[in-house]
C-alpha cells in the first residue's frame, strides 16, 4: 500500500493491521510514532472475513482471473520525476467482475443478518502469536490478527508476553530503565564511560559522549511515550531518546549555526562491524545484540523535514569510538527559521520477522526502518514523499474465508513534544503500490481524503482485488 499526501508529515505512532474476521481472523493496523513534518501516519487497516463456505465462488474467480488479460501500467502517468530506484509499475487492480460481486455479497448477507459484530477483544489466543502479531478472540466469535510494525510481543522461558516500554526509575541505581521486552534500554548520568546502555541477557553496550557535559537525564511525557532528554551536552547541542518495541532512538538537537557539527560516542561492552547488506554509516552488532544494527543518520529542517543522509550527515566507526559528523558548510546555509535542525541516528532491532515499510523521495533518496523518516508523505518544497507499508494478509488467504472490510485509519502525530513540522490537517492519499519505488502508484486505486486529527479509507476492494490475484 502507497499512502500520499500533499504537506510532508511524520506520522507519530504506530504502525499496525488489523483483520477482522468471523470465524477465522480480524486485524486491525497502525503507523509509526514520529513527529511533524511528515505526517506520522498511525494506520489501522482493518480486514474483516468471513468463514462462509465460499469455495467454489473463490474458485471460478480466480480461474477467470487467469483468462483475463491485465493492463501492465496505469492509464494515468505521475507528473514527477521518477526515484533512483523505481521500477516500471506492474499489473493494476482489477475490480471484481459484477456477478461475482452479486454472489459473494448474498452468501455475506446470509451470515451476518441479524448478528451484530462485537469486536471487543475477550482473550489472547496462542495461535499465530510472533514478535509483530497478535491474535485475540473477539466477543463476537470472530477474530482479530493484529500485526504492529514496531515489536509487541517478546518471549521470556517459551511464554509469549507483552512489550512495555514505558520508562520506570531503578529505585537502588537511579537510572531510567524500560520495563519489559527481549532487551533493556537504561539511561543514567553520563560520565566518560557511561551513560546510555543497551542489555540484551548478559550483555549491556555502554555509549557515552566524548568531550561531552556531565549531566543527568530529565524525562517528560506520559508512558510508554516518554523523552529523555541531556541538556547542552556539547555546545548549542541535545541529545534525547525514545523507546519503542524494536528502537532505542537518539535524536541530536542542533540549536544554532553556531552550535558544534562533530559527535563522537564511545562504545564499549560488544563490537560494531560495518553492515556490509546495508552500506556507508550502517554498523552491526555482536553477541547477543547481533539483531541490532545502527542506522546510517540522517537530517530534517523543521520546514523542509528529512532532507536525506550522506553527504549532509555521516557515520563513521574508529575502533569502538562512533563519529556523526554533520556537514558544517550545510549548516551556515540553513535559515534561522529551521533551526532546530534534527539528526538521527538509531539503535534498530531487526532479529524478528516484521511487517515492512520504507520512504521514498522525489529526488531519489530512499528512508529505511531506523533512520527517522516515520512513515513520510506529502511534499517540501520542490520535493515529494510517499509511504509504503506492506501487510501481510497471507493468513486471510484460503477456503471458507472472505474479506468482508478493509478500513484504514490514519491519525495526526502528537506534536507536544520538540521535532520539526507541523501538526496541520492535510489532504491524504491511499493507493495500492504497483512495485517497488516512487512512482510504483496504481492510480486506479487512488483514494483521496483529508487528515484532521483521524482518517479512514476504505480499502476493501484493493486488498480483496489482491488476495484474489
Amino acid at each position: 500500500m502507497r499512502i500520499s499526501k500533499r504537506v510532508v508529515r511524520r506520522y507519530a505512532a504506530k504502525v499496525r493491521a488489523v483483520f477482522n474476521f468471523a470465524k477465522s481472523a480480524a486485524t486491525r493496523m497502525r503507523p509509526i510514532n514520529r513527529k511533524a513534518v511528515n505526517i506520522a501516519l498511525v494506520g489501522i487497516i482493518s480486514l474483516s472475513t468471513l468463514g462462509i463456505g465460499l469455495p467454489a465462488l473463490i474458485d471460478a474467480y480466480n480461474k477467470q482471473q487467469s483468462r483475463t488479460l491485465h493492463p501492465q501500467a496505469a492509464a494515468t502517468q505521475p507528473n514527477s520525476a521518477p526515484a533512483g530506484d523505481a521500477s516500471a509499475p506492474g499489473g493494476k487492480a482489477t475490480a471484481l467482475p459484477d456477478n461475482l460481486q452479486t454472489s459473494l455479497a448474498a452468501d455475506r448477507d446470509a451470515v451476518t443478518k441479524g448478528k451484530p459484530r462485537d469486536l471487543r477483544h475477550v482473550e489472547t489466543l496462542a495461535e499465530g502469536r510472533t514478535e509483530h502479531a497478535k491474535v485475540y478472540k473477539n466477543a463476537d466469535g470472530s477474530k482479530t490478527l493484529e500485526e504492529s510494525l514496531h515489536a509487541s510481543s517478546y518471549q521470556e522461558a517459551g511464554v509469549w508476553k507483552d512489550v512495555d516500554s514505558a520508562l520506570s526509575q531503578d529505585a537502588a541505581s537511579g537510572k531510567w530503565q524500560s520495563r519489559a521486552n527481549s532487551w533493556q534500554a537504561r539511561f543514567g548520568d553520563l560520565t566518560d564511560s557511561s551513560g546510555i546502555e543497551l542489555v540484551r541477557g548478559a550483555q549491556t553496550l555502554g555509549f557515552a559522549p566524548v568531550g561531552g557535559a556531565k549531566v543527568a537525564p530529565s524525562v517528560s511525557g506520559t508512558a510508554p511515550h516518554q523523552i529523555v532528554t541531556y541538556r547542552n551536552v556539547w555546545q548549542g547541542i541535545d541529545l534525547q531518546y525514545s523507546i519503542n518495541g524494536d528502537e532505542l532512538k537518539e535524536t541530536i538537537i542542533v540549536k544554532s549555526r553556531a552550535a558544534a557539527t562533530s559527535f563522537a560516542f564511545d562504545t564499549n561492552g560488544a563490537n560494531l562491524t560495518p553492515d556490509p547488506t546495508r552500506g556507508a554509516g550502517w554498523f552491526k552488532l555482536d553477541g547477543p545484540l547481533s539483531g541490532f544494527v545502527v542506522a546510517a543518520p540522517t537530517v530534517a529542517t523543521q520546514t523542509g523535514g528529512v532532507i536525506g543522509a550522506d553527504p549532509y550527515v555521516t557515520q563513521t566507526l574508529s575502533g569502538s569510538r562512533l563519529t556523526i559528523a554533520l556537514d558544517p558548510a550545510w549548516l551556515q546555509k540553513v535559515a534561522t527559521a529551521d533551526f532546530p535542525v534534527i539528526i538521527d541516528p538509531t539503535f534498530y532491532n531487526q532479529s524478528g520477522p516484521s511487517s515492512s515499510y520504507v520512504n521514498y523521495k522525489s529526488d531519489g533518496f530512499v528512508c529505511y526502518p531506523g533512520q527517522g523518516c516515520g512513515n513520510s508523505t506529502g511534499s517540501t518544497g520542490a520535493a515529494l514523499w510517499r509511504f509504503a507499508y506492506h501487510v501481510n494478509y497471507d493468513g486471510l488467504s484460503g477456503p471458507n474465508k472472505y474479506l468482508t472490510s478493509a478500513t484504514l485509519h490514519l491519525e495526526m502525530p502528537n506534536c507536544s513534544t520538540p521535532s520539526y513540522g507541523n501538526c496541520t490537517s492535510h489532504a491524504v492519499g491511499s493507493s495500492i503500490a504497483a512495485c517497488a519505488g516512487f512512482n510504483c502508484i496504481d492510480w486506479g486505486t487512488l483514494q483521496l481524503g483529508t487528515a484532521t486529527g483521524t482518517a479512514d479509507f476504505d480499502v476493501t476492494a484493493g486488498y480483496r482485488n489482491r488476495m484474489a490475484a
